[in-house]
């Protein structure tokens, strides 16, 4: 391959500044290459450049005449199929990179196996696959013809195109078979909001890309789906739950999911299933999910929670009235709870507005919360009790005497 220039033309080797004479690629034996500076590239002897730049740090390479990425570095005789220089692409790249089709199809006829290889990319040092670098360039032709011949990390390839905002391939990816949700997951793990965004107008569902993300413990991916997809943590906590992905849940939880709601999600679905994982590895009090559908308005779960998961009509009933919601109150004891064991609850405590408010709603069990409040001493009690029509009586008069309460035995 030849060098295009007139023969009057003589470049110079940005390093040591020799002239490199002639037109072809070598000049006593010393490759020539051009480096990937825009808008004009400068021209080195491949050992100059390759001793420059393992002078720099990685972050740092830059053209030895101006400032810009001079990677990857082009051989001016041509690229070679087998890459030496790690600062050099090999054919393969080089091709998708420029995106010339005709070539392309010729390297896949001589070895149809490179669709499933990675190389090296000189300018990333990391190793790459075909169809990303066609992805990264926009060349749809290019990434039909890898796709046809084989190409299976299409995943990757989309979150690509769509970081570079190649709207065409990414319809070619994913009517070749890339899955959104893991483009979107790779997105979120990069962090790139441009890709993100694309994928989700495309369809990517941020719930599923979340418990992936949750999945392999990243917590940045999750709160970064969570921020740019709006994904619900709760939907994708309960989505974990049902697969039993336990460092899912975990990490999710860590991010602020909120483990009743889920559990509460479970029981509108009648997920037993998924309901009792939820209780069993996390401890969760089934009477605080129950009590969130009777607050909530869901209340069309609340036989299933109690029928079949233990929840507790007056435990729920108790919690209203700690609340004073006289709304709940009512309903739950149309239901069946029973006041004068929320009454007793009271008495043992000494909570004398707890007493006030279950003695509104004639419950059973007064005599013996009257006996118990005498017992513990507690005289304003023992008159809110009384003045309710409780009747004194000997035995309620026995434990305030040996409680040692005189102002309650007189009350008596």
């Amino acid at each position: 391959m030849q060098v295009a220039c007139s023969s009057s033309d003589t470049l110079q080797c940005s390093v040591c500044l020799d002239d490199i004479e002639g037109t072809t690629g070598r000049f006593d034996e010393r490759e020539v290459v051009r480096s990937s500076c825009q808008p004009v590239p400068h021209h080195y002897h491949l050992e100059c450049a390759s001793r420059w730049l393992s002078q720099l740090r990685y972050d740092n390479r830059r053209c030895a005449l101006c400032t810009q990425e001079p990677l990857p570095l082009v051989r001016l005789a041509g690229p070679r199929l087998i890459e030496q220089s790690e600062y050099c692409d090999n054919l393969a790249l080089h091709i998708c990179q420029s995106g010339d089709l005709e070539k392309l199809q010729k390297l896949i006829e001589l070895d149809p196996t490179i669709t499933c290889q990675e190389f090296r990319q000189a300018k990333t040092a990391q190793d790459v696959r075909l169809e990303w670098v066609a992805a990264e360039a926009g060349h749809v032709k290019c990434l039909q013809v890898l796709i046809d011949a084989g190409a299976q990390r299409l995943d990757k390839a989309l979150k690509i195109a769509a970081d570079n905002g190649h709207t065409e391939c990414m319809t070619l990816l994913i009517n070749g078979g890339a899955e959104l949700d893991v483009a979107l997951y790779i997105a979120a793990r990069a962090a790139s909001y441009q890709a993100a965004e694309s994928l989700l107008r495309f369809g990517a569902d941020p719930c599923a890309a979340t418990v992936m993300a949750a999945g392999e413990s990243h917590h940045s991916s999750v709160k970064f789906l969570v921020y740019v997809g709006e994904a619900d943590l709760q939907l994708a906590l309960y989505e974990a739950a049902q697969k039993e992905n336990f460092p899912a849940m975990l990490c999710l939880l860590e991010c602020g999911a909120d483990i009743c709601a889920v559990a509460l999600m479970a029981a509108k679905e009648k997920n037993s299933e998924c309901l009792k994982v939820l209780l069993e590895e996390y401890n969760i009090d089934v009477n605080s999910v129950a009590y969130r559908a009777v607050s909530s308005g869901d209340r069309a779960c609340l036989p299933f929670l109690l029928d079949h998961n233990g929840a507790d009509l007056n435990q729920l009933l108790y919690r209203a009235a700690c609340q004073d919601n006289s709304e709940h109150i009512t309903y739950l004891i149309k239901l069946g709870a029973k006041p004068g064991n929320v009454l007793l609850t009271a008495a043992f405590q000494g909570d004398v507005n707890l007493l006030r408010l279950m003695l509104k709603h004639n419950p059973e069990n007064k005599d013996l919360a009257l006996v118990i409040t005498s017992r513990t001493g507690r005289y304003e009690n023992v008159r809110v009790l009384l003045d309710a029509g409780v009747k004194a009586s000997a035995i309620a008069l026995h434990g305030a005497a040996l409680a040692g309460d005189r102002d309650c035995m007189k009350l008596l």
